[in-house]
């Protein structure tokens, strides 16, 4: 079973972005995990959740998935997140 991560995001400082990006894409890589959705284009259908990006990884594992989350790289990478976007995130484990 495969580990997704599913993160809405609301980017408000672009510059401090690219920074958290920069490190936390390479470690994507390190964890065996590929971005299968990163986009603005987003239709509202249904309810009151109307994100402005969403962002899908998915990870071999949800094990590979957590370990990449609470590794002391990305901690330090979220903390550059977490000054330049509002975020909420999910960890799905899914086939």
């Amino acid at each position: 079973m495969h580990g997704y991560f599913i993160f809405e995001l609301d980017v408000f400082d672009r510059a401090e972005f690219e920074k958290y990006t920069s490190i936390a894409r390479p470690l994507l890589a390190e964890y065996g995990a590929s971005i299968v959705v990163n986009s603005t284009s987003i239709e509202h259908l249904e309810g009151d959740w109307k994100p402005s990006s969403i962002v899908i990884a998915k990870f071999p594992s949800v094990e590979a998935a957590r370990a990449f989350y609470d590794s002391t790289e990305y901690r330090k990478a979220a903390v550059l997140r977490d000054k330049s976007a509002r975020s909420r995130g999910v960890l799905v484990e899914s086939q």
